[in-house]
């Protein structure tokens, strides 16, 4: 059976092997210490892991977004799929760092259902390898007494993200406060494939939040704006539409298509500036109160690999903590209760 990377289990030091079976597929995960590896097994995990960049997240991640992350995580884990001949294929890997009672992941990546299911010829795969992971990382974390997992979600992802239970909370939150669930079931049922793509709805939304502050719908000054802001296509306005062209004067279909949804496209840029003006990107604090959505100019401080901060609440560290809190309680009873015999 190969190894995940190459990596031998028995000369790597700082990881152990975790085999798992979910609904008749077999799989692995390997947990990396990172403090305790030799140098050749932490280059040699480094290097896979910008390989499953490219694999698994589309190469749609910077490089030094990579370097930061594994800069700052303590323990890296990878899955791995056994196929039908035996052979394990790396289809996940995840970079985590555990701070108190936090478990943050500062990267996520995992192959698709469809793609992990052509390399290994199994005909399902329920749950899918990303489900896998993140719920692996949940076991992970309680097992440790974590009460809280925390991640940094491109846009485009955030969606699914939600699906399995995250939400976007800052530290001490238990519930999403109600204008951030407003945005976020905004945003919610709205897949992009890339970080382009994403960034050319912003670029669509712009154009029509322009076109409303001016008051008007003029076509020709929205399709002027797309020309300008997305170069690599042409704008014109044909029978009451705006067609865009590729650069061989080509019609570009989806991306006319994308030019008719600007109405739906400019309440997803509302919506992302409100979860920023409420503090759950990287590179804004609540605190800092920052003028990232000018509303009377129009003017939309919008950075495409903007991450939104999300948050799992775990239920067993609650519980756990519940305990301890009970436990705390009697305790302080009891000495109480001495005291007063004492008086």
């Amino acid at each position: 059976m190969a190894i995940l990377g190459s990596i031998d289990r028995q000369m790597e030091r700082g990881m152990r092997r975790i085999d798992l079976t979910l609904s008749g597929v077999a799989y692995v995960l390997d947990v990396y210490q990172l403090s305790k590896m030799t140098g050749v097994g932490k280059r040699r995990l480094r290097a896979g892991i910008r390989t499953g960049e490219k694999t698994f997240c589309h190469n749609a991640i910077e490089p030094q977004h990579v370097d930061k992350a594994w800069a700052a995580s303590t323990q890296a884990l990878r899955l791995g799929l056994v196929s039908k001949k035996g052979s394990v294929l790396p289809v996940g890997f995840a970079l985590v760092r555990k701070r108190g009672k936090l478990l943050h992941v500062h990267l996520l990546c995992a192959a698709t259902s469809d793609k992990a299911k052509g390399r290994s010829g199994h005909a399902q795969l329920d749950p899918s390898p990303g489900a896998v992971l993140l719920s692996q990382l949940e076991a992970l974390a309680n097992r440790a007494g974590v009460t809280s997992l925390e991640l940094s979600a491109v846009p485009y992802v955030i969606d699914y993200y939600r699906s399995h239970g995250f939400r976007h909370l800052l530290p001490g939150e238990s519930g999403e406060r109600p204008e951030v669930q407003v945005a976020a079931k905004t945003v919610a049922g709205h897949r992009f494939s890339s970080n382009n793509e994403l960034d050319t709805m912003y670029k669509i939304g712009e154009a029509e939040i322009d076109a409303a502050r001016r008051g008007d719908g003029d076509l020709k000054k929205i399709a002027e704006q797309l020309d300008w802001t997305v170069p690599e296509a042409s704008f014109q306005v044909e029978g009451g539409k705006i067609v865009a062209y590729d650069e061989r004067d080509r019609v570009d279909q989806k991306l006319t298509d994308m030019v008719e949804k600007r109405g739906e496209y400019s309440e997803m840029v509302a919506a992302f500036m409100q979860l920023k003006e409420a503090g759950l990107t990287g590179d804004v604090s609540p605190q800092a109160k920052m003028p990232v959505w000018d509303k009377a100019t129009g003017d939309v401080d919008i950075i495409t690999d903007d991450t939104f901060l999300m948050a799992k609440r775990l239920g067993k560290g609650r519980a756990r903590q519940t305990r301890r809190t009970r436990r705390t309680r009697r305790k302080r009873g009891r000495k109480s209760r001495r005291r007063t015999k004492r008086n």
